[in-house]
């Protein structure tokens, strides 16, 4: 947690820091919820987090979608520095 908000989940994996963001919807409509408005805010937490730590980082998005037809995952990548 930070001033400008939270990050889901933060990982490290072969030099690179992935911020995952974890959205969990029951239509499939996972788009409409990281809005220019919520990206800024993410990219200025990620800011403030790589000031104590360097390296390459992506930002990440996880759909989760639970339905009565069962569970669907999607993930994306939303920017990335390398």
């Amino acid at each position: 947690y930070c001033k400008h908000g939270e990050l889901d989940i933060g990982a490290r994996h072969e030099g690179i820091t992935a911020f995952i963001e974890v959205k969990i919807r029951t239509t499939y409509t996972p788009y409409k919820k990281i809005d220019k408005y919520k990206l800024q805010k993410l990219r200025k937490s990620i800011n403030e987090y790589l000031k104590e730590s360097e390296g390459d980082w992506r930002l990440e998005a996880f759909y989760i979608f639970s339905t009565s037809s069962g569970v669907k995952i999607m993930r994306t990548t939303i920017t990335k520095s390398y």
